[in-house]
């Protein structure tokens, strides 16, 4: 899995829109490759509605959203901000203040090999 498939996995799930996941996997799939440049970070945030390049996919899958004035409730949680770091890690913060978490790649618990047992 590369970090951009990381992302993508991770704003599909988030989609409260079940019924537009695969028209957003693929949008989102296209806006990431174009927008994403190894060596840089991407910020990929909803406050109350998506900011671009997020906004971008969303419009891009057929779903209504002006991206201002709480155009996308029900769509996403709130106050969720994520990135792509210069590194290759995706960051993920859920929620007003919330510290960040890294979901890709899975990190390793101190002094563990990853073994899982």
């Amino acid at each position: 899995m590369s970090v951009v498939q990381a992302a993508v996995a991770y704003w599909v799930d988030e989609l409260q829109r079940k019924d537009k996941r695969d028209a957003f996997r693929e949008a989102l799939t296209k806006v990431l490759e174009r927008e994403y440049k190894p060596g840089t970070r991407l910020d990929l945030t909803v406050d109350y509605d998506p900011f671009p390049p997020l906004l971008d996919a969303v419009r891009d899958a057929g779903i209504e959203c002006r991206g201002c004035m709480f155009s996308a409730d029900g769509l996403f949680f709130s106050k969720t901000r994520t990135h792509i770091t210069e590194d290759g890690k995706f960051i993920v913060r859920e929620g007003y203040g919330a510290q960040p978490r890294q979901v890709y790649p899975v990190p390793t618990p101190a002094g563990g090999n990853g073994d899982a047992g």
